[in-house]
């Protein structure tokens, strides 16, 4: 069995991208991670590597670093136009670059450039993120893949669209402080296994031996933890952030009281995504998840059902009273959902849902509270005409890798709220805090007294909630020691709330850096790439950049070869095993249950097309891709040889040089060594090809070598151990399975018919 199958894609090209590592420091509502990102090059060519991967929504970038062997190097932030001139022109040359750029919040692309044969690259990333206070609870998060998503997004472009592979299998570890007030906080981390190490004024989470096949997450209960402030003088601010002005930044986060909502009930719609991505774990805990939102409806509220996929189904054609026998139907109609409706036709299931609002005088304020994955790409307008009617949506985002830019961004824009929940959190707390927001009374307005004059400031474009932090930034002329808010609410009364400011020079660059972020989206469109220049921060304007330029022996004499860096499918997604708990009891420091894999019941059905097409099987769609990549292989050879017979390749490294794997050249090479002849061996690779079938300009060579067994020029024999060797190595197929069944999860689709050719 080949021991580093977990570094092969489906297509058999090793994967230069090595796993990763995080440290984070968290302190009071700041969060400070670094994540590494390794990479080597074992191939026999220089390479341009494309990753694209998920950070949290509200990370700003603080730094990008790369070492490469003893280089060590740092990014700077210029403006795109600038960064992808530099990049292509140092590729061009022959020397090496890199490239860090924002693809969407919360989406970003890295790309190496010239990553030689033999070498290996170490990219670090330093982000800084506000940490959200819901209902006295924090939650920090750390994203490790991108699960498939419906659609295709017409912003980015297909070499950095992420990928899915089963195939891939990359290690990740973590070590997370927690500081201060936060040491001594209850904490739970639902996905992963965890390690504790304890100091009086530090308690350091470890996570070893994982996979990036889900979100990190540690939810933490700190002890009252209610108003709270940074501020940072700008001698402190370090290069990159606003340094030229005395003064300060400051940032303060601060929780406004509950003022319930008299009113005669709601109306809500309950939307249930029933996609094909939903399918095992989430769709278990989506059907949890209504059947509390129902059971929290009071009789003097309306309510719609709507369950989608490819298309939208709803409960009835208008909203009902939520009385008894209205409920009683809906939990029987609930109950049958499962994840067999398709796609994920996201929009259609939201417009379908604000059609039930009520119509005329009947008419009250509609929430819609929406269940999903998150796992689709276009929104199109769908929030901005959601505000515009006035309907707020709020969401809850379920799963091991949930699309949280898809998600928290439809609701925020709405002036709803979202809630993420992992496969084994509790879903009962997110819908009870999301009932009560919708029945809050809604807070009109903030006014900020900063005890001195502001240059700027700059809120969250979001609603306000009661119990849900909201964070403030400024830049002073001076510093002060508290600032205070007063929040005007819907129904005539006020609330003032102080909020001491706390001096702590040791996050001046992230607290100015941060400030300056949130500052970004309220400046003219305009002088944006400046500011974020000015303030070194990676926007839809600009993208860090790195360049090594190379001595002439050690430039590259060719252009790099493009190599896509897919992603490990994440765990339970499209019902590809289950996430479940071990039978073990918890430990010191409040620990969870470790989040692991079980195998799930077989069941001998054919995947749908979608996850089959995302995982490469089951056998039939594998073979379908090793037959086009024969036929372009042919094709190269047959416009190399220009049609000459006489010309065709007679070495190994030949056909390497027209794109055979370096794994298949091995093997064939193993043939060599036993006494085979490599001419030999090479025309029956070549014969191998051409039974694959042949593109239209390969058609006559194709036809030449067939007729080459025929006439005995070639050994059926040989034809036969040379499509032996250039099988995928036998086992793989199970040992894949076997270890995700150790720490990842097996597939409950057709699993014999996956194994059927190990088991020939």
């Amino acid at each position: 069995m080949n021991e580093s199958i977990g570094l092969v894609a489906t297509d058999g090209r090793r994967v230069a991208f090595r796993g990763a590592s995080v440290e984070a420091h968290l302190a009071g509502l700041l969060a400070q991670s670094v994540i590494e990102q390794r990479y080597e090059n074992t191939s026999a060519f220089n390479l341009e590597i494309t990753y694209t991967f998920a950070l949290p929504v509200d990370a700003v970038l603080l730094g990008f670093d790369v070492e490469l062997g003893a280089r060590k190097l740092v990014g700077q932030v210029v403006p795109r136009t600038v960064a992808e001139e530099r990049y292509e022109a140092a590729v061009e040359d022959g020397h090496s670059a890199f490239r860090l750029t924002q693809l969407r919040e919360g989406l970003y692309g890295a790309t190496l450039g010239n990553l030689m044969a033999g070498e290996s690259a170490r990219i670090r990333i330093r982000y800084a993120e506000p940490l959200r206070l819901h209902g006295g609870r924090l939650r920090y998060r750390l994203p490790t893949t991108i699960a498939p998503r419906y659609g295709s997004p017409a912003d980015i472009p297909a070499w950095q669209l992420p990928k899915a592979d089963l195939t891939v299998d990359y290690p990740f570890e973590a070590r997370i402080h927690l500081e201060g007030a936060l040491a001594r906080a209850r904490f739970a981390c639902p996905t992963h296994q965890i390690v504790c190490d304890a100091s009086p004024e530090r308690l350091t989470l470890i996570v070893s031996g994982a996979g990036m096949d889900r979100d990190l997450v540690l939810d933490l209960q700190p002890q009252d933890m209610e108003a709270t402030g940074i501020r940072v003088n700008a001698d402190d601010v370090g290069e990159g952030a606003e340094a030229a002005e005395p003064g300060a930044v400051v940032m303060a986060s601060f929780l406004p009281p509950p003022r319930p909502l008299a009113d005669g009930g709601r109306d809500v719609v309950i939307v249930l995504d029933c996609s094909g991505s939903m399918a095992g774990d989430s769709i278990r805990h989506a059907r949890e998840g209504v059947m509390l939102a129902l059971g929290g409806l009071t009789p003097a509220d309306r309510f719609g059902l709507v369950r989608f996929g490819s298309r939208a189904l709803a409960f009835r054609p208008a909203l009902v009273a939520a009385d008894a026998d209205n409920l009683l139907l809906a939990r029987e109609w609930v109950s049958q959902a499962e994840a067999d409706l398709g796609g994920t036709e996201l929009v259609v299931a939201l417009q379908a849902a604000m059609k039930l609002r009520a119509p005329g005088r009947e008419a009250r304020r509609l929430d819609i509270l929406l269940l999903t994955d998150g796992e689709v790409w276009n929104l199109d307008r769908l929030a901005d005409d959601a505000r515009e009617q006035g309907v707020r949506i709020f969401t809850v985002g379920i799963g091991a890798a949930v699309a949280e830019d898809t998600v928290r961004k439809l609701a925020e824009r709405t002036g709803g709220a979202c809630e993420l929940v992992a496969p084994n959190e509790a879903m009962a707390q997110r819908i009870a805090a999301h009932f009560g927001r919708m029945r809050q009374q809604a807070i009109v307005a903030v006014e900020l007294d900063w005890h001195g004059q502001a240059h700027w400031e700059a809120r969250p474009a979001r609603a306000l909630f009661a119990g849900d932090a909201f964070t403030v930034y400024a830049r002073l002329r001076s510093a002060p020691k508290s600032l205070s808010a007063t929040l005007r609410y819907g129904n005539g009364t006020e609330q003032r709330v102080a909020i001491p400011l706390a001096p702590a020079p040791h996050l001046a660059d992230a607290v100015a850096r941060c400030a300056a972020a949130a500052r970004l989206p309220m400046i003219p469109a305009r002088e944006r790439g400046d500011w974020a220049v000015r303030h070194q921060l990676v926007s839809p304007d600009t993208d860090y950049i790195v360049v090594l330029e190379r001595e002439a022996g050690e430039r590259a004499d060719s252009l790099p070869r493009l190599q896509e860096t897919p992603h490990m499918l994440a765990a339970g997604w499209g019902g590809v095993g289950t996430v479940v708990p071990m039978q073990c009891a918890s430990i010191a420091y409040d620990l969870p249950v470790p989040a692991v894999m079980r195998s799930a019941p077989r069941r001998h059905v054919a995947p749908p097309d979608d996850v089959a097409q995302s995982l490469g099987c089951p056998s039939e769609i594998a073979r379908q891709r090793i037959d086009a990549e024969r036929r372009s292989l042919l094709a190269a050879v047959a416009a190399r040889t220009g049609g000459d017979i006489k010309s065709l390749p007679a070495r190994i490294d030949e056909l390497v040089e027209l794109g055979l794997d370096e794994d298949q050249a091995n093997a064939l090479g193993k043939l060599v060594r036993k006494g085979a002849a490599e001419a030999d061996v090479v025309l029956a690779c070549l014969v191998v090809l051409a039974r694959a079938g042949a593109e239209p300009e390969a058609q006559a060579l194709a036809e030449h070598l067939l007729a080459c067994v025929a006439g005995g020029a070639v050994s059926e024999a040989l034809v036969a151990s040379v499509e032996k060797a250039l099988e995928p190595p036998r086992g793989w197929r199970r040992g894949i399975l076997e270890r995700m069944s150790a720490r990842g999860g097996r597939s409950d689709y057709d699993i014999p018919n996956f194994l059927r050719r190990d088991e020939a």
